[in-house]
């Protein structure tokens, strides 16, 4: 099964506070799986832009560089991990478990601060 390197998942934990957490096995072809992780992150009140365009920029602080770009979200690879890909999306318009938002709801933090990075491979 493919994983997302531990490392790169610590880099993109470090830019805000970790509301809540999860990951999905996919099949990918024949006997390949894969392992998608997906992460809500808090950015505190220095959020200088909105909410996804400053989660880009702690990013790119960190070596990741913009892909391309959606009117959702924004995707970002980095030389140092070039298997993995990560969008960043707004938390209203992610596609996220029950379980996942429940968490999300539950910390009471103001979910306007919060971004969703999902990360592929």
């Amino acid at each position: 099964m493919s994983r997302v390197d531990p490392v790169a998942l610590s880099e993109l934990r470090a830019i805000g506070q970790v509301v809540g957490e999860n990951s999905i096995v996919g099949h990918q072809w024949e006997n390949n799986y894969v392992e998608m992780n997906g992460l809500v992150i808090h950015l505190d009140g220095n959020a200088k832009e909105d909410v996804v365009t400053e989660a880009v920029h702690r990013l790119e602080q960190r070596g990741w560089h913009v892909s391309s770009r959606e009117s959702s979200e924004t995707w970002l690879e980095s030389a140092r991990w070039p298997y993995a890909l990560v969008a960043v999306e707004q938390l209203e318009d992610a596609h996220m478990s029950s379980e996942l938002r429940e968490q999300v709801i539950s910390t009471g933090l103001p979910m306007s601060n919060m971004a969703y990075i999902g990360v592929h491979l």
